[in-house]
């Protein structure tokens, strides 16, 4: 899987909607930095997962989502407040 179908493929198990999204941002010294964030679109918004960029936001949008990553994500979504997984 990729970066660009995780969120869609995580709002499969997550009742509230999830996004990926790469966000500029500044750092210190007002460098900019670009940031790839998985955010829950619950009331209040939550970032579940982020990523400093050290390549192009197209590039990692289409690399591969490592397991380590996927469990975390998953483990997050399971630790959302009042949220709970769906059962299969």
């Amino acid at each position: 899987m990729q970066f660009k179908d995780l969120a869609e493929q995580m709002s499969k198990e997550s009742p509230v909607k999830l996004t990926g999204e790469v966000v500029e941002r500044k750092g210190k010294k007002d460098r900019p930095i670009k940031t790839f964030m998985l955010v829950a679109q619950g009331n209040p918004r939550r970032a579940i997962y982020r990523k400093n960029l050290r390549v192009d936001g197209a590039a990692f949008l289409a690399s591969e989502v490592p397991a380590g990553v996927m469990q975390t994500v998953r483990g997050e979504i399971v630790a959302l407040p009042g949220i709970y997984p769906k059962k299969s």
